[in-house]
């Protein structure tokens, strides 16, 4: 009897072995399977232009290198010089990453300077958090953000799909990706279709008549077709066997192919600059804020644009086709709750991000504050709005800083909307930030404002005091108006205002 419960226990024992070490391989795995695979990623540059109607506005450069015993090193050189009405808006992104084996995120530096913004991040992943130091020309600001486990940065999905075994025709992945602009997280699904071979420069010669590199040998690359789908719309992305991007397009419009060094560069270094400008741009589009340029919007009750861009449509703005209608939200009369009110569909806008800092006990404190006490959410908004549209013009910040806009009572448009956002929250109202253009006598400026939940989204101008936001706000993308991301998101800004209604 007792040898017949020994050979049982060592069965069952050898069995559970089994199951466990196939259960590590398939599924538990994965890590250590990922590990191994980048053993195999070579280093190397590769380089692409980017382009946006058929005209080159920029390049990309990204360098790979590996590390012994510490990681994966990427770094990321992007150039945009994109026009914007009858100007050109130039910035420069230098993104430096360490990744390890897994590819996840260990460190990151991100450089940014161009018209408008100008700063410097350094982050640390540890224990699910992202703490980042960001140095301005005004200061150090010190921050955090959640970085969920898995979360990776939309250039290295590519290289997490190749080396996890994923590129097979009919795969279908769901990821999460944070925005290195907003450092929010956000869902990505990908699909892969096809795969095909591609011709990519290797080589380039210079023409000593047009003093333009040529391509002049190619490589054949075996590549597969993925899809990216987010809020933004549908991106179609080739990638090779190495996870490195071949070529990808935007539903904005945007493209970027790889090609050799000469090309991607120096053709773009030494091209015809005003040739970008001369075009058909709208003539009533202004590179700077309202803020900036010192102007007060007039009420509009209703405006309707003709805008051949991907937008989506909010409470008050109805999009249908190219045409865009906005008009102004009814706000409630009565209170519609209590602060403190919490609801699972909202209460992600009254926690806190890298930017609105909306747990920190002295946004809190300046926040009650100003409202006195009220519980009406309606009075307390009304109080917040009073305090931020009164606070003095400043055009240093390049980089929003809550508590220095507090301390100083002044700041720029991207400054006050986001204070205003982290004392709204503090109080207990949901609030987002949302950027655009807005309309003043015939011209639209850039601009962020806010969406507080009342009875439903609610836009809010906390800038120039409006409650609620009339019609001269176009709504672009939801989150500041910043440089790089707001360009991502709209191309050239080519439009029609076809009514204005006041």
């Amino acid at each position: 009897m007792n040898r017949r419960i020994v050979a049982v226990c060592i069965v069952a024992f050898w069995l559970l072995a089994i199951g466990f070490l196939l259960k590590r391989e398939r599924f538990g795995g994965a890590s250590g399977s990922l590990a191994e695979s980048t053993l195999t990623i070579p280093p190397g540059a590769v380089f692409y232009s980017v382009e946006l109607g058929g005209e080159q506005i920029g390049f990309v450069s990204s360098t790979v290198d590996t590390v012994p015993d510490e990681g994966i090193f990427v770094r990321e050189v992007i150039e945009i010089h994109l026009p914007v009405g009858n100007t050109v808006k130039r910035v420069n992104s230098r993104t430096e990453v360490m990744l390890d084996r897994s590819l996840e995120l260990r460190t990151f530096k991100k450089t940014v300077q161009g018209d408008g913004e100008r700063y410097r991040i350094e982050g640390t992943v540890s224990d699910g958090v992202l703490s980042m130091e960001i140095q301005t020309e005004t200061g150090t600001l010190s921050t955090s953000v959640e970085f969920p486990p898995g979360t990776v940065m939309p250039t290295f999905v590519p290289m997490k799909l190749v080396f996890g075994g994923e590129m097979r025709p009919g795969f279908e992945n769901e990821l999460q990706v944070m925005d290195t602009y907003s450092f929010s997280v956000e869902d990505l699904s990908v699909f892969v279709l096809e795969d095909s071979t591609f011709m990519v420069p290797d080589s380039a010669v210079l023409d000593s008549t047009t003093m333009r590199w040529s391509p002049v040998h190619y490589d054949t690359v075996h590549a597969w077709n993925t899809e990216y789908r987010s809020a933004s719309g549908v991106a179609q992305v080739w990638v090779d066997d190495l996870g490195r991007i071949v070529s990808m397009t935007t539903p904005q419009g945007y493209s970027i192919h790889r090609s050799v060094f000469e090309v991607v560069y120096e053709n773009f270094r030494t091209r015809d600059t005003t040739a970008g400008a001369r075009g058909e741009p709208h003539p009533g589009l202004s590179r700077l804020t309202a803020r900036e340029a010192n102007v007060n919007p007039t009420l509009i009750r209703g405006l309707t644009v003709r805008f051949p861009n991907v937008l989506v449509a909010a409470r008050n703005q109805i999009v249908s086709g190219d045409t865009v209608t906005v008009s102004v939200t009814e706000f409630p009369e009565n209170r519609p709750y209590q602060l403190g009110f919490r609801a699972v569909s909202i209460n992600k806008f009254l926690e806190p991000d890298a930017l609105v800092r909306s747990r920190d006990p002295r946004i809190g404190a300046n926040a009650r504050q100003i409202i006195r006490g009220t519980s009406n959410p309606i009075i307390a908004l009304q109080r917040l709005v009073e305090w931020t549209s009164e606070a003095a013009i400043s055009t240093q910040d390049r980089y929003p800083d809550v508590l220095r806009t507090i301390d100083r009572h002044a700041g720029n448009t991207n400054a006050l909307v986001t204070t205003f956002t982290a004392m709204a929250r503090a109080v207990g109202i949901p609030t987002k930030i949302v950027g655009g253009l807005l309309l003043v006598d015939g011209t639209f400026y850039h601009h962020s404002w806010a969406e507080v939940f009342l009875d439903d989204w609610t836009p809010i101008d906390p800038v120039f005091a409006q409650i609620p936001a009339d019609a001269s706000h176009l709504r672009l993308v939801e989150g500041l108006n910043r440089t790089i991301p707001f360009l991502q998101k709209t191309g050239t800004l080519h439009m029609e205002v076809i009514d204005v209604r006041r």
